[in-house]
């Protein structure tokens, strides 16, 4: 399965109208399909590409991006308690908070 990400959720693509969910799933879309994702589908693809891309770390982001990234990820995590979506934001975002020593 592969997909494609859209960053305008909620305009219309493909000649249709996107439901307008919470934005997430409707965020990516399968591209065979052009179905959007479910939660699940897409914490399962993301840490699918973790998965792949694990090796060198790089450095891509200033201290107060990754605060702010960080941040957000919580929102999420809050958003979606007791979701395996929610579970990935707020893993990544203690991931973050850990390498910044907060």
């Amino acid at each position: 399965m592969t997909y494609d990400h859209d960053p305008q959720p909620n305009a219309t693509a493909w000649g249709r109208s996107r439901p307008a969910d919470d934005g997430l799933a409707a965020s990516m879309r399968d591209h065979h399909t052009g179905r959007p994702l479910t939660r699940d589908d897409l914490e399962a693809f993301l840490r699918t590409r973790m998965a792949a891309t694990a090796g060198e770390r790089l450095p891509l982001l200033a201290a107060g991006e990754a605060e702010a990234v960080a941040a957000l990820l919580d929102e999420l995590a809050a958003r979606h308690p007791g979701e395996d979506l929610g579970r990935l934001a707020r893993e990544l975002a203690v991931r973050l908070y850990d390498r910044m020593g907060l």
